[in-house]
């Protein structure tokens, strides 16, 4: 048997019999040093037919790399006093031996839903660094934090500052705007649990915004096993997964991420790599070698990168020319299509593509226009206004893909994930050269459509 004593200092009127039996593991002797995986779950002795609450431990090193040892209780069956989520403590005196089993002293009880999101942050060791960066530089989110009705917090846990380039961080501080900016991009005005983020799973681009303007969130889940889905969260290009998720509060949740969002540590080539909605075109690049430029941390890449849903629309509409790229023995087909997405020794992010615009008519109407060199070819930037919303689209002979996550940061340029590929049937020709004309490269011209805000343009 396993008990965790709570030292209670409060919310003594909610700890009733199923709270106490929530911190007993019946059947089992748990040790600090035995935890090997903290998603192995062991049933309380809360566990009816209304009520079901699984017990887990897990050893999360702090900054310092000192082992701290966690205690986690996850509601997943409620009833009308118990809440469904998580709540974590921090065992702060482990092992006590006693007759029947062992016994465990924790910092907080389990079960038990905090105040708000921010007393979470307060009290929750591993989020220390997180917490100390929102205390010092933005107090505005400090109080969004104790009186809003509904928020969610992807929060990087101590472990995720070691990922982090401490010079750009220390950058980003020196700038009130820019520190308040990267600091929201963790904060979404609604409660968004995983049940939630699994529900909607099936969305083509599930995204929510954050209370950075202008910036959203995207989720990927990966269900393979059902029981332990790993939820993926990216904001600005930096991905990180949920460590712990659903860390119930009175006014909100908070989900532990591995990573500080924002703040970009991979090269386009890691991006694509490792992004799961980009695997295919990661896959076809890697054809003799073609995505090993995108390694080089010297170099400076703006790419427009399809879906694996754009690509399964070619396999669709264009089933031949599909499966010639795929096989392996068209590289040079599928370099001249991918360089002509792509901007060498420049990062451009969409804002600075429309600030590089001029008035232009094109086809009777005014635009905004501007001319890029793209790897293969000429590139035209165009945009066209309105005052209600912004969307940001490309265009390439008539094939017009929207640009579904745009900005995505990386250390050596800028991804733009799009909906589509710029590519025809006649991209892919089978005859005795293997070569297209040279003049047909040159004739290929991209042009570049959005609508945004008028505000947006004059940046």
């Amino acid at each position: 048997m396993i008990s965790c004593h709570p030292q209670i200092r409060d919310n003594k009127t909610i700890i009733d019999k199923q709270v106490i039996h929530g911190h007993v593991v019946p059947g089992k002797v748990l040790f600090t040093r035995t935890v090997q995986d903290s998603k192995e779950e062991f049933e309380s002795l809360a566990f009816t037919d209304n009520l079901k609450v699984f017990i887990s431990m897990e050893n999360v090193s702090s900054f310092n790399n000192e082992d701290q040892y966690y205690a986690k209780s996850k509601t997943i069956a409620s009833d009308v006093a118990h809440m469904k989520g998580t709540a974590l403590a921090r065992i702060v005196k482990g092992n006590i031996p006693i007759k029947n089993g062992v016994a465990h002293l924790i910092d907080r009880p389990l079960m038990l839903v905090a105040t708000n999101v921010l007393a979470i942050l307060q009290k929750t060791a591993q989020l220390s660094m997180f917490y100390d960066l929102i205390r010092n530089h933005d107090s505005g989110l400090i109080n969004v934090m104790t009186v809003a009705k509904s928020l969610t917090i992807f929060a990087p846990s101590n472990e995720a500052f070691k990922k982090v380039n401490n010079r750009q961080l220390e950058q980003i501080q020196l700038n009130t705007e820019n520190i308040s900016r990267l600091l929201r991009l963790h904060v979404v005005e609604r409660i968004l649990t995983t049940d939630e983020l699994m529900d909607r799973n099936r969305e083509p681009n599930l995204q929510v915004p954050t209370l950075s303007k202008g910036q959203s969130l995207y989720f990927a889940i990966n269900s393979m096993d059902p029981k332990s889905p790993v939820v993926t969260v990216e904001g600005a290009g930096v991905t990180g997964t949920l460590t712990t998720a659903n860390v119930i509060a009175r006014n909100g949740a908070v989900h532990i991420v591995d990573r500080l969002l924002g703040i970009p540590s991979q090269t386009v080539y890691e991006k694509l790599a490792t992004d799961p909605i980009l695997s295919a075109t990661f896959n076809l690049s890697q054809q003799e070698g073609w995505n090993e430029k995108l390694k080089n941390r010297d170099e400076q890449f703006t790419l427009f990168v399809p879906t694996n849903d754009a690509w399964a629309e070619i396999r669709r509409t264009m089933p031949s020319a599909y499966k010639k790229l795929f096989m392996g023995s068209f590289a040079y087909h599928v370099r001249n299509i991918l360089e002509r997405h792509m901007i060498a020794n420049s990062v451009f992010t969409l804002e600075e593509l429309l600030s590089l615009t001029t008035n232009a008519t094109v086809s009777g109407k005014n635009i905004l226009q501007g001319r890029l060199n793209m790897t293969r070819g000429k590139v035209y930037f165009q945009a066209r206004v309105t005052q209600s919303f912004g969307e940001y689209y490309t265009d390439w002979n008539g094939v017009r893909a929207k640009v579904i996550r745009p900005d995505l940061k990386c250390v050596n340029g800028v991804v733009h994930v799009i909906d589509k590929v710029m590519m025809m049937n006649r991209d892919v020709t089978v005859s005795g050269s293997a070569v297209p004309a040279a003049s047909g490269l040159a004739s290929l011209v991209a042009t570049f459509f959005t609508v945004a805000f008028a505000r947006a343009l004059h940046h």
